[in-house]
C-alpha cells in the first residue's frame, strides 16, 4: 500500500494556505525574545513596511552585547521563603 503525505504551510495571520513559492517563515527578535511566523508574500511585505522605519533608526546589536530580558516567572522568590530550622 502506498501513502502520500502532504505538508501545507499555513499563514499564521489569516489561516490561509500558503501556496508553494508564495510565502516564507520570518524570524525576528523583540524585547529579548525570538519569534518566527509563517506568512504569505503580501503579509511579509506588510511586516517589512511596518518595521522599515524602526530598523532604519536602530543600531545593529552584536552577539556579545545582546542581553535577553529575564523571563518573568510566577514562581515564588526563593529568598522570601523562610529557612527551615534543623
Amino acid at each position: 500500500m502506498a501513502k502520500t503525505m502532504t505538508e501545507m504551510l499555513i499563514d499564521d495571520l489569516d489561516g490561509s494556505e500558503i501556496k508553494s513559492g508564495d510565502g516564507s517563515t520570518v524570524h525576528f527578535a523583540y524585547e529579548g525574545s525570538t519569534y518566527e511566523i509563517d506568512v504569505n508574500d503580501k503579509h511579509r511585505r506588510d511586516l517589512d513596511r511596518a518595521l522599515t522605519p524602526y530598523i532604519a533608526a536602530a543600531r545593529r546589536a552584536t552577539g556579545k552585547n545582546v542581553r535577553p530580558k529575564p523571563a518573568r516567572s510566577s514562581a515564588t522568590d526563593p529568598s522570601a521563603i523562610p529557612a527551615r530550622s534543623r
